[in-house]
């Protein structure tokens, strides 16, 4: 039939879903358009039986061969892998060929420490995409994309993880700019945990047993969402929008994104087929092998030239100006470790990029983990210079960032080139050379590769380093003369789904380059191996935090920076917030709470273990606290002239989606304002703090204490809560924790926690 292999099998295969879930309401007939054919574009693809078998077999051989990848383990490599037995199949013709002779090529050429370290990362990588799909069930919210057709829509209803029973307002689904506007019902969960950002899969309601397997669904991205209406952005438009107008209600549950794990793939493979490169043809001697760096084989070079004066030198400590000047003149490359307000971001960043910017000719990239993360570089660049808020280009979608960042977006500075078809390569060519800043997230940066055969760049600094993972990265630092990671590895992990035993390294080889377990970051093992090593031009450690009040500051700095942290110096005029008494009172000393709230910086209220919680994962009584406390916090600043600020003021962290729906719907029950009030997870609020902060632990039974802590598993065998660390360092002049105390003090640091608190007594009318 003139058909491509590969596009014949795929057709065969989808001919197979199409049949599975319209069982014989349809009758297929498959055609394969070849658009840029002038004569019969159009072919007929049969499923015969025969092929469609093949193709069936062809497919259980890919899942079988993932499988076997997500068995490989960092502990014993005497065994042959499944690596090494993938060869071409001598008789193939097609690309695949090539492609399985070049993997050939790169796995055979590794050294024995490079192909151990390939092997541990490609089974941990294998692992990661493999839960994805089929969850963890019993882990809250890990439960893979199965779980959109596994769990029950009660569960899901229960557990605030789908939008239900929405209606259709307005259609735009056959639109260049393809979005549909829905309006919530009476039935809609009104606390479905879902935020503007999030993507989302949409499809037809028929009743409660209708899933994703039912009806055709759609790819989409939350682009606006409040207590009236939800707007979605589909990820393609619909030149067919029939099936808009066949169903009246619509539900809407988060997606899942297996993009991230094929591009961790593609970035040890880019790492693995530098490192042969390295080996087949050695530098020359004095430069640089950024595979010897980047395993932490051979140290850093050491610095060159003179130190430079940072331009805002009058907003920095000495300190601050020291590790500022060891960054700018490291060679290779440069770790900073930055506890939770040391100005990682508002200072160091900033101070570097405006000395690159106008000091030198480099070109720069700035990437960080998360999107809100990257709001904050560029919110830190706007501020250097006029010159440069228009001189960055941002990588991503405007769907994810706050709209003050959309004119810097890459498609909004192209997009009249784009119009003009003639001049469009080039045009856009011209529009990449003429920026020497670029912003963007690791995701995005990891799906626009090309930008790097356009564009140079000689420096990257990377923020929120401690949050990502190694294969994330690894492909990425080989592309540039010099790399500047920043990070915190005492706060909040990358998310691994898999259990700690299977990522953990058990090879001496492996171990000597501080590989202890492939869930820690790059910026983790290799600031702690420079440490070790002492290489001290290429890592150092702010101390001098402006966030928290001594007394807030005094836990964390005790438990979990080993008493490095510290306030300003007296310098800096901030220096004096930090140590003063508290600056309003109560409206009148007969209310007791109320006035503990304006004389203690740290508080704990034990709460009762709720019994009827479904899950756990809710608490009333705690709830009802935080309500409570809300409605006197509010109060007294009300009394004190004070100004609540959303995003600035009061917050609450809890563990649990469902204990944010509880807490939500008690305030609603109990008449209070939510104005300038956030209620999220704790790695929501990485990153981020307000002048209160209450936690709800919402720990009903001690096994969710395994849940509620994140341990360091650090080389340096120095054991640190990661959660509990971001969740205290999130407040700066208050702080109030609610839960149960026989239960928490089973775990050491929360009973040394409890000790330091000032406590409350319970009390229902609270």
């Amino acid at each position: 039939h003139g058909l491509s292999r590969s596009h014949y099998i795929q057709t065969l295969l989808y001919d197979l879903l199409i049949k599975s879930v319209y069982k014989d309401n349809t009758n297929s007939t498959n055609f394969i358009l070849y658009s840029k054919l002038d004569v019969n574009p159009l072919r007929f693809a049969p499923a015969y039986p025969a092929p469609q078998f093949e193709a069936l077999q062809l497919r259980n051989e890919m899942v079988a061969l993932e499988r076997q990848i997500a068995n490989l383990t960092a502990k014993d490599f005497s065994n042959t892998n499944v690596l090494d037995s993938i060869r071409p199949n001598p008789n193939s013709k097609t690309f695949n060929k090539r492609d399985l002779n070049i993997f050939k090529e790169v796995y055979m050429g590794l050294s024995a420490l490079e192909k151990k370290y390939f092997i541990a990362f490609c089974g941990f990588i294998g692992r990661e995409q493999q839960l994805a799909k089929t969850g963890m069930h019993g882990v809250d919210r890990m439960n893979g994309m199965a779980s959109l057709w596994l769990t029950h829509f009660e569960d899901k209803y229960d557990n605030f993880e789908i939008l239900n029973h929405l209606t259709i307002a307005v259609n735009e689904a056959a639109e260049v700019e393809p979005r549909i506007l829905f309006d919530r019902t009476e039935r809609t969960n009104p606390l479905a945990n879902f935020r503007q950002g999030d993507i989302a899969i949409l499809y037809p309601f028929d009743n409660e047993q209708t899933t994703v397997l039912d009806n055709q669904i759609f790819k989409c991205s939350i682009t606006k969402i409040d207590v009236e209406t939800v707007e979605v952005r589909l990820r393609s438009r619909q030149h067919n929008d029939a099936v808009f107008k066949t169903f009246t209600h619509w539900n809407l549950e988060h997606d899942f994104m297996d993009k991230s794990y094929t591009d961790m793939f593609k970035g040890l493979f880019a790492f693995a087929d530098y490192a042969v490169q390295m080996n087949n043809y050695p530098l020359q001697p004095g430069t640089p092998d950024k595979r010897q760096l980047l395993l932490g084989l051979e140290p850093p070079g050491q610095a060159e030239g003179d130190l430079p004066i940072p331009a805002d030198k009058g907003n920095m400590t000495n300190e601050q100006i020291r590790i500022f000047q060891k960054a700018i003149l490291a060679k290779d490359y440069f770790l900073m470790w930055g506890p939770p307000g040391t100005g990682k971001t508002s200072v160091m960043l900033k101070n570097m990029v405006e000395h690159l910017f106008y000091s030198t000719n480099q070109n720069i990239l700035l990437l960080a983990y998360t999107n809100r993360a990257v709001d904050e570089i560029c919110h830190a660049i706007e501020s250097i210079s006029e010159e440069v808020k228009n001189n960055y280009l941002r990588i991503g979608s405007r769907n994810s960032i706050q709209p003050g960042f959309h004119h810097a977006l890459f498609d909004v500075k192209t997009w009249d080139y784009i119009q003009d078809k003639q001049r469009k390569r080039a045009a856009l060519l011209e529009v990449i050379k003429n920026h020497r800043i670029f912003v963007s997230t690791v995701a995005s940066i990891a799906g626009r590769q090309d930008l790097f055969k356009f564009h140079s760049f000689d420096v990257v600094i990377i923020d929120e380093a401690s949050q990502i993972l190694e294969p994330m990265l690894i492909g990425i630092l080989i592309k540039f003369k010099k790399f500047i990671l920043i990070g915190d590895h005492k706060q909040l992990p990358a998310v691994v789904m898999q259990k700690t035993e299977l990522s953990k390294v058990e090879d001496a080889d492996l171990n000597k380059i501080n590989l202890y377990n492939l869930r820690n970051s790059l910026f983790e093992r290799l600031f702690l191996l420079a440490e070790k090593n002492q290489w001290h031009q290429a890592y150092d450690q702010l101390s001098h935090q402006g966030r928290m009040h001594k007394d807030i500051m005094q836990f964390p700095k005790e438990y979990f920076y080993n008493n490095s942290l510290n306030v300003l110096p007296d310098s800096i005029p901030a220096h004096l917030e930090q140590l003063e008494p508290i600056p309003y009172h109560p409206e009148t000393e007969e209310n007791n709470l109320e006035s503990i709230l304006c004389e203690e910086r740290l508080i704990f209220i034990p709460t009762p273990a709720d019994g009827e919680s479904k899950t756990n994962k809710t608490n009333r009584y705690e709830a009802e606290v935080a309500a409570q406390l809300t409605r006197l916090y509010y109060n007294i600043f009300k009394n004190n002239n004070k100004k609540i600020i959303p995003g600035k003021t009061l917050g609450i962290i809890t563990p649990y989606r469902a204990q944010i729906a509880q807490i939500k719907e008690t305030l609603i029950e109990e008449n209070i304002s939510t104005d300038g009030l956030t209620i999220d997870t704790v790695e929501r609020y990485q990153g981020s703090a307000r002048e209160i902060i209450i936690i709800s632990f919402c720990v009903n039974a001690s096994t969710q204490l395994e849940q509620l802590i994140s341990v360091s598993e650090a080389a340096d065998a120095k054991t640190v809560d990661r959660k509990l660390n971001v969740a205290l360092t999130r407040a700066r002049r208050h702080l109030v924790l609610l839960g149960n105390i026989d239960l928490l003090s089973q775990n050491p640091i929360y009973g040394q926690l409890i000790k330091s608190c000032f406590k409350l007594e319970y009390k229902p009318y609270l």
